[in-house]
């Protein structure tokens, strides 16, 4: 995973995470503005071959008054041990950090700031910047169900490890630098008294100088509390990438089961 190389990105979304909107009036009964939780999962293979999968995920949010952040967090790493060979040996990595900071205009319209990081060995994407902003209007908002839609422009910065692309598209040698028309939906339902949580998170990314020129991420997932502090995730990512280098799959469609812990504890 190349968290060296994304270390000062990571550092600088960390840092915009500080508000998350909410117009209900201070109470004593008010709800503490920060909330974080974290999933890790695994998986091992033995047999003809040996493999081990780990996969991190998160989310942190922090309320203040009407603005808002929440930063999203997704990786894994494979390694593999082939027959006679001693040792394992890194065969792919996957690493993904956004953050979305929000300001409410009204109770149902906001304006979002959007900046994210990609990077993935298995679909041969050095590292992928994206920033941008737009303007979303939030469907349903109360404090067990949460639907939001957004649309905005972006400004993205793709480096690849060479420039055999599987169509004919605009690049300097390994880099893509291109305008994105973006879509986001993200949400959750969680029931007070209720073990099961949902939550989502769906993007398309759109060239506007090149509409065959697009990307879908969506991310569902399940949480069912053991306790108040830990609980059991399952979550779906499915990607699709219309350009990519020869050889790669666009597609890609992954589940992890894992264990998650959040914070504060639930009351």
């Amino acid at each position: 995973m190349r968290l060296t190389s994304a270390a000062s990105l990571f550092t600088f979304m960390f840092g915009l995470v500080n508000v998350n909107g909410a117009w209900a009036k201070p109470s004593p009964e008010r709800q503490t503005p920060f909330k974080a939780s974290a999933s890790i999962g695994g998986m091992y293979v033995t047999g003809n071959f040996e493999q081990i999968l780990l996969n991190v995920g998160g989310h942190v949010s922090h309320s203040q008054d009407k603005m808002g952040n929440d930063l999203l967090f997704n990786g894994y790493r494979i390694w593999t041990k082939l027959p006679n060979n001693e040792g394992y040996t890194k065969v792919g990595d996957d690493l993904f950090v956004a953050t979305l900071p929000f300001y409410y205009l009204n109770k149902k319209f906001f304006i979002l700031g959007t900046a994210r990081y990609d990077s993935s060995q298995l679909h041969q994407l050095d590292h992928r910047f994206l920033m941008g902003a737009g303007f979303g209007f939030t469907a349903v908002r109360s404090k067990e169900f949460l639907i939001r839609l957004s649309t905005g422009v972006h400004y993205e910065h793709a480096i690849y490890p060479n420039d055999d692309f599987i169509v004919n598209t605009t690049h300097t040698e390994n880099t893509r630098t291109v305008p994105r028309f973006t879509l986001l939906s993200n949400g959750w339902y969680r029931k007070k008294g209720k073990p099961i949580s949902f939550r989502y998170v769906a993007w398309l990314f759109v060239n506007p100088t090149d509409t065959g020129d697009y990307r879908i991420n969506i991310n569902p997932s399940i949480n069912v509390g053991v306790n108040k502090f830990v609980g059991i995730n399952l979550s779906v990512l499915y990607n699709y990438s219309s350009i990519v280098l020869t050889g790669v799959n666009p597609m890609d469609f992954r589940t992890n089961f894992g264990v998650t812990m959040q914070f504060p504890q639930k009351k």
